[in-house]
């Protein structure tokens, strides 16, 4: 029965000093450096934000090209950029507010300007890229948001590529993030 009784009490302890609430006395600094939040004036440990795991290649084992898609939208204009984190975009998608028409610009040199071939989930379309005239190499063109390759596009789990004049491919995850873009062009989906 003792060692019942010493058992509780040390357990009582234990969970006393694991305690969430300040003790009598104790500064909230204190407080917080014995719950482990330190001195960032919360309770608790900070916490970490995982990003979701990116798929590495499609259904047929074909690899994308490294990158994430990243979206930005505000009154004016809605982006989904598809490229390596605080890089500039290989690949973007951007409309103006109910414009109805997408731009599409990717990263290349004014050598590169042709028609690319762009494809998603049994869909195509073709688009002329030409140089867009910015500080940085790019080619941009456009044409209609609700052109079901793009809406293809915005289907999660799916492959997107989008093949130049050379031959050259750029393989995309789709992603439902690119919904958001097309619905500001005023595309009904």
């Amino acid at each position: 029965m003792r060692n019942v009784l010493t058992c509780s009490l040390a357990a009582a302890l234990l969970l006393g000093a694991c305690s969430q609430e300040p003790r009598e006395g104790e500064s909230a600094d204190d407080f917080a450096a014995r719950i482990g939040g330190g001195d960032t004036g919360q309770a608790g440990p900070q916490p970490t934000l995982t990003p979701s795991v990116q798929p590495t290649a499609d259904a047929q084992g074909n690899k994308f090209d490294a990158g994430a898609w990243f979206v930005t939208e505000d009154a004016q204009v809605a982006r989904a950029m598809f490229g390596a984190p605080q890089s500039e975009p290989v690949l973007t998608l951007a409309c103006s507010q109910g414009s109805r028409t997408l731009l599409v610009s990717r990263a290349g040199a004014a050598e590169a300007a042709g028609d690319y071939r762009i494809a998603a989930g049994g869909q195509t379309t073709t688009i002329r890229l030409d140089p867009a005239g910015g500080e940085i190499p790019e080619l941009a063109g456009s044409a209609p948001a609700d052109a079901p390759v793009f809406v293809a596009m915005g289907e999660k789990g799916q492959s997107a590529t989008v093949t130049g004049p050379d031959g050259t491919t750029l393989r995309v995850p789709t992603s439902a993030a690119i919904r958001r873009v097309l619905t500001a062009c005023g595309v009904n989906l």
